[in-house]
């Protein structure tokens, strides 16, 4: 078992996209978190290795390499349980980031978050404290800041730069459609996302 570990909230949108395939979510969980309750509380801790198996397990179900994608589709104002709250009820998306990061450096054994922002941009690193873990978590991790920001803020918010840290995939179109920019990839665990600050700071 991994000595790092991540909040269970993802298990949720996770579900969702197994689902929107047209398959059975018992077959992603058996014999896997047989003791695991869904309606557990939000921010509960899992495994990072289990998690990683289950998004490994996911793709092999789904054959969808790109299902962190849509999982991140299916982050709601609640999934995150008391983060969720706090960011909704944030004045701008600029705000709602500051709040992420803050909780992560707190919340999190798997990885380390930092922001870093000037009159021009704000910029995101994520940083693995451990194993490179799923590459599906961390293109949902991308992808959920970005869907975030768009819920509270501008919905035509887009990243101006994006490293995911995961080696690139056979096919990339799927990633340039949903982010609307080629993502550069870089398969060290670091992922940085870099947006304009003007759109940021719409309320």
């Amino acid at each position: 078992m991994s000595t790092y570990a991540l909040t269970n909230s993802w298990l949720s949108p996770l579900v969702r996209a197994v689902e929107s395939h047209g398959k059975d979510p018992r077959e992603l969980l058996v014999g896997e978190l047989d003791i695991l309750d869904l309606a557990d509380p939000a921010n509960a801790w899992i495994d990072h290795d289990s998690m990683t198996r289950l998004w490994k397990r996911a793709v092999a179900i789904t054959n969808d390499p790109a299902i962190g994608l849509l999982a991140a589709g299916y982050i709601g104002p609640a999934t995150f349980g008391s983060l969720s709250f706090a960011m909704n009820a944030s004045d701008s998306a600029l705000t709602a980031l500051r709040v992420s990061v803050r909780f992560h450096e707190i919340g999190s054994s798997a990885a380390t978050w930092s922001m870093r922002s000037d009159a021009e941009y704000v910029e995101i690193t994520q940083k693995m404290r451990g194993p490179l873990g799923a590459y599906e978590q961390k293109d949902a991790n991308v992808g959920a800041v970005l869907n975030i920001c768009r819920s509270i803020g501008d919905p035509r918010v887009r990243y101006d730069k994006l490293i995911i840290g995961r080696p690139a995939p056979a096919d990339i179109s799927a990633w340039q459609g949903f982010f609307g920019i080629e993502p550069e990839f870089r398969g060290n665990g670091e992922s940085f996302m870099r947006f304009a600050r003007r759109p940021l700071e719409v309320r």
